[in-house]
């Protein structure tokens, strides 16, 4: 007999999502149901599904608004839990998770629209029950790969430095790897994603690469970013967002350089994420990253 996996406990407090919009979803279910904090079960109609009478099953997406926003002066740490309950492997296969600060009155309206400014989250770590394997891809999507367990449950850890998060989206996208190219892992591609959770540490300071404390980020900065690479963990040894963690990474230079001929930031101020910080981010390990139709059938198939 296989049970419902319940999530794992979440780290942070959680976000109130509202407004669920999906560019298409699978007759019988809703996206709604995801936000609804109904973990579902083996054959439980609840959640999100995609595959239609005529077997199009394609990339398809869905966005949420955030009640109140997300995000302190120094940005937040977000936790994102997929949980899978539906079983005999109809799972998520590939998908990637974006973020907006745009007006909430100009998407997420119920009717199909999920375009806004979206920022593509670089993902710190993506982690999967059952024994799957989640990969974290150059374009920041994740991809599921060995094991296919009946159900599972996502999560992913990431961090950004926007001060105002008013959405998030998760896109659900093909991959060559995947049954019949996905994006689900079910023989057909399809999915059903029961519940859709974020939890979410807001930072009170913005990151500081000025290490040597001298009120200027500077090339001494970089030398002790650079002496301590991979040792240290303290801010006077380069971590720029000790807060957020406790190693001397890529994550820091990414913000020295953002910062580079100016003071520190102040408390209160934002950090202006930097164009094409995706790749440099991946490589480093972390950092923020850059980056309409119809269904019927009530069964997924």
């Amino acid at each position: 007999m296989i049970l419902a996996v319940a999530a794992p406990a979440a780290v942070g407090a959680p976000v109130i999502l509202q407004n669920a919009t999906a560019t298409a979803t699978q007759s019988g279910f809703s996206i709604s149901q995801t936000i609804d904090g109904n973990l579902g079960g083996p054959g439980v109609v609840n959640g999100w599904a995609i595959h239609d009478l005529i077997g199009d099953i394609t990339d398809e997406t869905a966005v949420y608004e955030t009640q109140t926003d997300v995000g302190g002066p120094g940005g937040a740490a977000l936790t994102f839990t997929l949980t899978q309950n539906f079983g005999s492997s109809i799972t998520v296969g590939r998908f990637r998770l974006s973020i907006t600060g745009d007006d909430r009155a100009n998407f997420a309206d119920g009717l199909n629209d999920v375009t806004a400014n979206w920022i593509a989250l670089a993902p710190a770590t993506a982690l999967a029950t059952g024994g799957a394997t989640l990969t974290i891809q150059t374009d920041a999507s994740i991809l599921a790969s060995g094991a296919s367990p009946a159900i599972t449950v996502y999560t992913v850890a990431a961090w950004t430095d926007m001060t105002r998060i008013t959405g998030i989206r998760i896109e659900m996208l093909e991959d060559a790897s995947l049954p019949a190219s996905g994006p689900g892992r079910a023989s057909n591609g399809n999915l059903v994603l029961q519940e859709f959770a974020v939890d979410a540490i807001n930072f009170p300071d913005p990151p500081n690469a000025d290490f040597d404390g001298n009120g200027t980020v500077d090339g001494d900065d970089l030398t002790r970013w650079r002496t301590n690479f991979g040792s240290g963990a303290t801010h006077m040894e380069g971590n720029a967002n000790d807060y957020q963690d406790a190693d001397v990474d890529g994550a820091d230079f990414l913000l020295w350089q953002r910062q580079l001929g100016g003071p520190p930031p102040v408390t209160g101020a934002a950090s202006v994420p930097e164009p094409g910080a995706l790749a440099m981010a991946l490589l480093f390990g972390g950092g923020l990253a850059f980056i309409s139709r119809r269904r019927y059938d009530s069964t997924p198939r």
